[in-house]
């Protein structure tokens, strides 16, 4: 990619020294060599010089003089992030997820170069796709989050543990404008149960023969949530705060429901 300086010498009266030495020192900042004909270029491979000339630099240039493009440089794209889709469902303990993204072969290449921080990823087809906050933060999250291979990804299909789907609600919610996002009744019920365990209808059992206080009920709660959706949990908190009395309390209505 070149831009050089007419080596004509115009009349003296029709020169502007100030505007053409302003113009070189514009051009400078994104042609970053000089050959041996005066020419500024940069090299075929150095794609960043080129995302940055045609993100900045053409229309900085184009403010103080005529651009003259080739058919080819008018051929290059810069594309925003591309749209997401990802569908959620519940199915036989285990959750489905359907990606749908594009370009769907090059997510492998699109993630690495997130991670790496580039602003940017050129494509195959030799556009490029702009790699600020969108859709690959969400796509990055999932893959880092739920340990998945990208190649999995690239077919468009994932299944985890059910125990994941919290996570991952969480993770989707954020996924911004160009995310969209399609849950299933039995995940969106799972995900309303979690969400709102301290309003179960769980009553502490009859035989118990000490009083929980406030936050050990809730703890009761949500053991009693997680048992009844088939999931397992951490109760953490410090010592000698009651975490053995709030189990004792799920096995003792587990216990009376047997009876029943």
């Amino acid at each position: 990619q070149k831009f050089f300086l007419n080596e004509q010498e115009p009349k003296e009266n029709l020169r502007d020294f100030e505007a053409e030495y302003g113009l070189r020192s514009v051009l400078e900042q994104y042609f970053p060599a000089w050959n041996s004909y005066g020419e500024l270029y940069f090299s075929n491979e150095d794609d960043a010089c080129l995302y940055r000339l045609l993100t900045e630099g053409l229309a900085h240039i184009g403010q103080m003089a005529e651009l003259y493009l080739s058919d080819r440089m008018k051929r290059i794209q810069v594309q925003p992030q591309p749209k997401l889709q990802i569908g959620v469902r519940i199915n036989g303990g285990l959750l489905d997820m359907d990606i749908d993204a594009e370009p769907k072969q090059e997510l492998q290449g699109l993630l690495n170069s997130y991670r790496q921080r580039r602003k940017y990823y050129r494509m195959k087809n030799g556009n490029f796709l702009q790699l600020e906050e969108g859709s690959l933060t969400t796509l990055a999250e999932l893959a880092d989050g739920l340990e998945v291979p990208e190649r999995n990804l690239e077919q468009g299909h994932l299944q985890v543990p059910v125990y994941q789907a919290y996570y991952v609600d969480q993770v989707l919610r954020e996924g911004g404008e160009r995310l969209t996002v399609q849950r299933d009744l039995n995940f969106r019920s799972m995900i309303r149960t979690l969400k709102y365990y301290e309003d179960s209808d769980d009553e502490v059992p009859a035989g118990l023969t000490t009083t929980l206080r406030q936050y050990q009920q809730t703890g009761y709660q949500w053991l009693m949530t997680l048992t009844r959706m088939g999931l397992g949990g951490i109760l953490a908190d410090d010592m000698g705060l009651g975490k053995t009395v709030q189990v004792i309390t799920m096995l003792l209505a587990h216990q009376e429901k047997l009876l029943q």
